[in-house]
């Protein structure tokens, strides 16, 4: 029985790269995207929860570990910041087409999600407002 608390500390991460049992790195040196399963059955029947950007990511994660990054995977956390899907398309102020819209994680901006992709620095593209803040 795992000392899961319901949050999916009962998942184990493995990249797929078929390390053999006991054997450990830090670094998955085939670059194999992480995979998580679990080897005993888990009491809350704990499911892999979608990252808050999953639009964007696909990625779903422990809820442990989506709980530490702002309900976000790691890269999203890390890349992309917290940003709310909008369901409106506007006149983005970035490139000035009509698009579907975000709203930024400053949560006072919109653009579009091609241009706040593109937008390589960590801040928001109109007020420069971190996207950790």
């Amino acid at each position: 029985m795992s000392d899961c608390s319901g949050q999916g500390e009962c998942f184990e991460q493995c990249c797929g790269c078929n390390k053999e049992p006991g054997e450990e790195f830090d670094v998955c040196i085939f670059a194999c995207s992480i995979k998580y399963s679990r080897e005993e059955a888990c009491v809350h029947n704990c499911e892999l929860k979608e990252c808050h950007n999953f639009k964007i990511c696909k990625e779903k994660r422990p809820e442990h570990i989506l709980n530490n990054h702002g309900g976000m995977c790691v890269d999203c956390a890390m890349t992309i910041g917290k940003i709310r899907f909008l369901d409106e398309k506007g006149d983005c102020p970035v490139c000035l087409e009509h698009k579907d819209m975000i709203q930024t994680s400053c949560e006072n901006h919109r653009v579009c999600l091609k241009c706040w992709m593109r937008w390589s620095k960590k801040t928001c593209p109109l007020c420069r407002k971190g996207i950790y803040e």
